[in-house]
């Protein structure tokens, strides 16, 4: 008995604690190239190693060195396009689930931003986005102060897509948490 006590303590030791950081990928859809801009305590965004080139110069990707916890947190990244035309951001969690809200583009909601209202034609997915991934939730009750949210993890994605300004810099702030 003792020693099954002591094997099953030693199993538990050694499983990966449940976490996930908030992350962005950015796309310009092969037409609109993006660049990264510094901003102090922002996510730092990069090109998406993972496409080849010449695609990858229309692709950022940036994740928040610091995980989620149960506390809702903000997270911030910033970029700028070299060229007018549509950009799609994916809101993730990357190696877990969270939950993301209020979603400003420089510091002012964008529309449907707390994630309160349900889309006319598909009330799985808010207003104003698209969704991916069969994991994917909205909340509209789970977020901030009664407002809404969104469950995203590494394959269900919360996307949101808008017409970008040639040269113009656009800073996203993205309030996150661990899903429970």
């Amino acid at each position: 008995m003792n020693k099954l006590f002591c094997l099953a303590a030693a199993t538990m030791l050694t499983l990966p604690a449940f976490s996930a950081s908030f992350r962005a990928d950015l796309s310009g859809s092969n037409k609109v190239p993006l660049s990264p801009v510094e901003n102090k305590d922002a996510i730092v965004l990069k090109p998406m190693h993972w496409v080849e080139e010449p695609a990858r110069q229309f692709t950022l990707t940036g994740t928040a060195p610091q995980e989620c916890s149960g506390d809702w947190n903000e997270y911030t990244f910033s970029f700028r396009p070299e060229t007018d035309g549509l950009v799609m951001i994916s809101f993730i969690g990357d190696r877990g689930n969270i939950l993301i809200t209020n979603i400003r583009l420089d510091g002012k909601l964008i529309d449907n931003g707390k994630l309160t209202v349900a889309d006319r034609k598909n009330p799985k997915v808010p207003q104003g986005f698209y969704a991916r991934g069969a994991g994917f939730e909205f909340l509209p009750t789970g977020g901030i102060d009664g407002g809404g949210a969104a469950k995203t993890g590494p394959e269900d994605h919360l996307i949101y897509q808008f017409r970008a300004i040639r040269d113009k810099v656009y800073t996203f702030t993205v309030s996150a948490r661990l899903a429970q």
